[in-house]
């Protein structure tokens, strides 16, 4: 354990162990008490911890990344995942720690010296750097994004199955955003939402854009030359059919083991692209034009393994063969 403000884990439990401190000080059902002392001061009139039947016939259908409808899942750690809301709605969220000219920060439903501590002064946290697309440092509820000569950005990003969302503030420029998707596959359009919406308002890009920049550009070199691979195997074929000569295969040596190292080659490549497949898949363009050319480069090493040409000896060899007998 370190002290308070210390260190940072992420921890799905750890809400469900402050829902219970809720409930037990203030005597009232958490969803209630998020009602009473959050939702209404807010005028979040479109959101609850209990799926209703009102909530129900406005609820939208979850998808998954292949594009198949699934079941809504209600999850029993309510304040952990179970919000029901709405983009307006968790947009009053984000936007009521900073104050404006109709009401101060807190928005009435925290203490405004409160909301300066902790979400407009964060203090200094350890930077988690768990990767190129994620948040930089970790705050009481959001996580902190800070650019080079750019205002501080405060952000949290919402995965379920089914659902992607993301929302972003900046307390010193009084910017703020909310995305929600209804599919696995959310992340692509969020980043481009996102990316246009940060170069309307001057503000750096956030830590979602240049993580699938990333991606979208590895992705891209390591598919043109899988591309390049294929255009030469391809062509190696196209000339040994066309001349009948021996083939030499990817080692330069025996035919057999030159088309086994080709195979060995096309499967690794499709092993690596399965690895990645849970992030791939939720590019559609990406994921189909990666497919196309592994599975070109996986048929023509079977072609070359299973189809060996066998070429005539030399002319030289055969008058010496010849010769000798």
């Amino acid at each position: 354990m370190a002290p308070a403000g210390q260190g940072f884990l992420y921890s799905v439990p750890g809400y469900l162990l402050l829902q219970m401190v809720v409930e037990q000080q203030s005597g009232q059902p958490f969803a209630d008490y998020m009602r009473r002392q959050v939702f209404a001061p807010l005028g979040m009139n479109s959101s609850s911890y209990l799926w209703d039947a009102a909530l129900q016939a406005r609820t939208a259908t979850p998808y998954q990344a292949d594009g198949r409808a699934m079941p809504l899942q209600i999850a029993d750690d309510q304040a952990a995942d179970s919000l029901f809301t709405t983009a307006p709605d968790l947009a009053r969220f984000v936007a009521a720690p900073m104050p404006d000219k109709l009401q101060p920060a807190g928005a009435g439903a925290l203490d405004a010296s409160l909301v300066e501590h902790t979400y407009l002064a964060p203090g200094a946290v350890p930077n988690l750097h768990l990767s190129r697309a994620g948040p930089e440092t970790p705050g009481l509820g959001y996580f902190i994004e800070k650019a080079p000569g750019g205002p501080t950005m405060l952000t949290n990003v919402g995965l379920d199955p089914g659902w992607s969302s993301l929302f972003i503030m900046s307390p010193q420029t009084g910017d703020g955003i909310v995305i929600l998707t209804n599919s696995d596959a959310g992340a692509p359009a969020i980043a481009q939402i996102t990316s246009i919406w940060t170069s309307w308002r001057g503000l750096p890009a956030s830590n979602l854009n240049s993580g699938y920049r990333w991606f979208g550009v590895s992705a891209a070199v390591f598919l043109s030359l899988l591309a390049a691979l294929d255009v030469a195997y391809a062509g190696g074929l196209a000339l040994e059919i066309r001349s009948g000569g021996r083939r030499m295969g990817f080692s330069g040596r025996s035919p057999f083991t030159g088309n086994l190292l080709d195979l060995f080659v096309a499967a690794t490549v499709l092993a690596l692209w399965a690895g990645v497949f849970a992030t791939v898949r939720t590019m559609p363009t990406m994921n189909i034009v990666g497919v196309s050319v592994i599975g070109t480069l996986v048929v023509l090493a079977l072609a070359r393994t299973l189809f060996p040409l066998n070429a005539p000896a030399p002319k030289a060899m055969v008058a010496r063969t010849a010769a000798a007998a």
